[in-house]
């Protein structure tokens, strides 16, 4: 399925293409007003992220502090509008991994960006453990803020219109996914995600820190990943499968 940008169904000259007639209603419903919660504590980069979304179509609501923002949350109508939330990591008195935490006791489905200027393995791993859809690190371009909203809100309207997916078609893509790491790779990546460093990865399983980065590197070209955010996201996804006994590791 084809998912738009709210000015994206706009300008389309076919919107009704896109999907069938009745998801189509559901759409529109749904991506007319999409009300992004926005914090951020820099101003000046408050209004610049304020600026773009509302050229993509969005209605911002914008914040310095995350508890002002779940004060919002916490006071939006029964009949609320499909919205985002995209905070940054380092605020003032909360961060943002602790207020996501609170995010989900108002609103368990709403969808969660984080933005951080440090890549913290371990709060990226946190992030993803409460929940989170993605994580922006700065600087970002505002077509890769774009594209990660798009992508979130897609996965929250694929959840609401489309049938589930067979659990075994995801297990047997990971499954496999999984076997092209060696068992030694399975261990670092586990110790990756866990916010380790290369340092304390190398003392807890007996190999030097450049062994670990090499291990790393391979890992993240054989599964395409960018970054340690991607690692972390793909150890989130197939923990559940690198659980499952594996072979003893002798070197």
């Amino acid at each position: 399925m084809v998912f738009m940008l709210p000015m994206d169904i706009l300008r389309s000259p076919a919107p009704k293409a896109i999907v069938q007639p009745a998801l189509f209603l559901q759409l529109v419903e749904i991506l007319n007003i999409v009300e992004i919660f926005l914090v951020e504590d820099d101003q000046s980069l408050q209004l610049a992220l304020a600026r773009t979304l509302s050229s993509a179509g969005y209605t911002v609501s914008s914040h310095g502090t995350a508890e002002s923002m779940l004060e919002a949350l916490a006071l939006r109508g029964e009949h609320r509008q499909q919205a985002c939330i995209l905070m940054d990591v380092n605020l003032g008195s909360m961060n943002g991994i602790d207020a996501q935490k609170l995010v989900r006791h108002i609103d368990m489905d709403i969808p969660v960006i984080l933005m951080s200027a440090h890549q913290d393995a371990y709060n990226v791993n946190q992030a993803w453990r409460d929940g989170a859809s993605n994580f922006l690190f700065k600087p970002f371009t505002p077509k890769e803020l774009l594209d990660v909203l798009k992508d979130a809100l897609g996965k929250k309207y694929d959840a609401i219109t489309a049938s589930a997916e067979a659990p075994s078609s995801l297990s047997a893509e990971l499954e496999k996914q999984v076997e092209s790491l060696t068992p030694r790779q399975r261990q670092v990546l586990a110790l990756v995600a866990a916010g380790l460093t290369h340092q304390q990865i190398a003392e807890q399983i007996g190999i030097s820190p450049r062994t670990v980065k090499l291990h790393r590197a391979a890992m993240m070209q054989r599964l395409t990943c960018k970054n340690v955010p991607d690692l972390v996201r793909f150890y989130e996804s197939c923990k559940h499968v690198l659980e499952l006994p594996v072979c003893t590791i002798h070197g």
